[in-house]
């Protein structure tokens, strides 16, 4: 990238923010609360500064890591109205979650990216603000989350190499796209099933059991009894909430050009040609042996 050209890059980031300062309307990193934290499941932070705790922190950046093997499900609510729970052996992480806060009012629309490699999460993201994108990324493929109520359970069998997995819809809708690019859609009271590996896995989609039913009822009974003094606290959430630069955008893409294009290879171009010529085979000519290569013989 050209010296001048990111030179203006560097001032339209400059006009955005100032116009986001000026409208009070800005992206932000989310914040999480954790109530508790059950035994053998350890919460990292992701970035610079790496801290781990095992003791209820109360608010947090988004940006977190959970692993361990829990039999309690970890609960947690996010700034942007979001609930979970988390359990079983394996991990989550927020790979990335960001909210618009305009004017300290945390109902903007936000962006979040999790992955899980295994567990189970029930997740209820019915009261994000329009607009706002929910993304699960799993070893089987993405879970795409609109205003929905559900679980999803993933599990490994290390021994015949394959994962079962179940993706329950309560309220509202799941996408699933599995790795080979295929879609799927579930909505109210549906429920896919699928056994395999992460290329192939074969699925099957039923009908919401009542047993399913009663364990999400419970879920959000949890969350209303957890959450219910630290949702209408936006100076809790906002306190470890850090503004997202568009300057420091530009530089991570400027860093991450260079890293791809270290050194400086000419990427391959490939033209299409409607009428290729035919490939025809040489014969090659076959020449004497020097004499040392009759020695070898």
């Amino acid at each position: 990238m050209s010296t001048w050209f990111k030179s203006l890059l560097y001032y339209i980031a400059g006009l955005l923010i100032l116009s986001g300062a000026v409208t009070g309307e800005v992206w932000m990193h989310s914040s999480i609360y954790i109530p508790e934290i059950p035994k053998d499941v350890v919460i990292t932070q992701i970035g610079q500064d790496q801290q781990s705790w095992q003791e209820a922190p109360g608010v947090l950046p988004s940006r977190i890591k959970i692993s361990g093997n829990a039999n309690e499900s970890l609960l947690l609510a996010a700034s942007n109205g979001l609930h979970l729970s988390f359990k079983g052996s394996g991990s989550l992480t927020f790979e990335r979650f960001e909210q618009r806060v305009s004017d300290r009012d945390l109902r903007g629309g936000s962006r979040s990216i999790l992955s899980m490699d295994t567990g189970t999460v029930e997740i209820d993201s019915r009261l994000l603000a329009d607009g706002s994108q929910m993304l699960l990324e799993l070893p089987v493929g993405s879970v795409l989350l609109e205003r929905a109520l559900g679980s999803i359970t993933l599990e490994y069998d290390l021994y015949r190499r394959v994962y079962r997995f179940a993706l329950h819809c309560a309220e509202g809708s799941l996408h699933l796209t599995d790795l080979s690019g295929e879609r799927y859609r579930i909505e109210t009271n549906q429920v896919i099933t699928g056994a395999g590996s992460s290329l192939k896995p074969s699925l099957e989609i039923s009908e919401l059991n009542e047993r399913m039913s009663e364990r999400l009822a419970a879920f959000i009974l949890r969350c209303r009894d957890e959450f219910s003094d630290i949702e209408s606290d936006s100076e809790a959430w906002l306190g470890q909430m850090n503004l997202i630069s568009t300057i420091q955008i530009i530089e991570d893409a400027d860093a991450f050009d260079a890293k791809e294009n270290s050194e400086e290879k000419q990427p391959y171009i490939i033209e299409f040609s409607p009428r290729p010529r035919l490939f025809i085979p040489r014969y090659g000519v076959v020449r004497a042996l020097h004499e040392y290569e009759e020695k070898l013989q």
